[in-house]
């Protein structure tokens, strides 16, 4: 969709234009050969893909017959409810299109990366706090935890980590199973 500015205006029927033409190129993206999705979906695309400009046509003409007759009114309604439908069918299925599934592949990659550098200093805190108190359940968290708190960040700072917060033990203090 084109950019605009903040003080730049844009009326209801530019936008609502703007925004089937934005929902066609994903949908037309979602009906290539190359996007996985099932036989449904694409039937249900395509539907809603030739129905978009004509309900939106329906809505403009009705809309400017103001006031309008309970028949024009409610078929007025009808063009809109459909649209919005049409809409939301299409949107739902975006994630599929190769674009989303790379963005989407990008996030997963950024997460493990993430992970991976976290681990070392949660393996160090899980230890620095079952060699304080074991590691059974906690029956109080906070109050543990602010009992353990300086010796746990001695042992995170001996092995090279930085210390932690009272409600990061916690936390973990929380995830402690019960004993059977």
């Amino acid at each position: 969709m084109a950019d605009i500015k903040d003080d730049e205006f844009i009326s209801s029927e530019d936008a609502a234009s703007a925004l089937i033409a934005y929902v066609e190129v994903i949908a037309n993206k979602l009906l290539s050969p190359e996007t996985k999705i099932s036989k449904a979906e694409k039937v249900a695309i395509d539907r809603a893909l030739a129905e978009l400009r004509p309900d939106l046509t329906t809505i403009r003409v009705l809309f400017s017959l103001l006031p309008l007759t309970p028949d024009k009114a409610n078929s007025a309604f009808t063009a809109l409810f459909r649209l919005m439908a049409n809409l939301i069918s299409v949107s739902t299925s975006a994630h599929h299109t190769p674009e989303a599934q790379e963005h989407f592949a990008k996030l997963r990659a950024a997460a493990m990366r993430d992970i991976k550098r976290k681990a070392p200093k949660e393996v160090a805190l899980l230890a620095a706090i079952i060699a304080e108190r074991g590691n059974g359940a906690a029956a109080q968290p906070k109050k543990e935890a602010g009992a353990i708190l300086s010796d746990v960040n001695k042992r995170l700072r001996a092995d090279g980590f930085e210390e932690v917060k009272i409600d990061v033990i916690r936390r973990r203090l929380q995830k402690f199973p019960a004993h059977s």
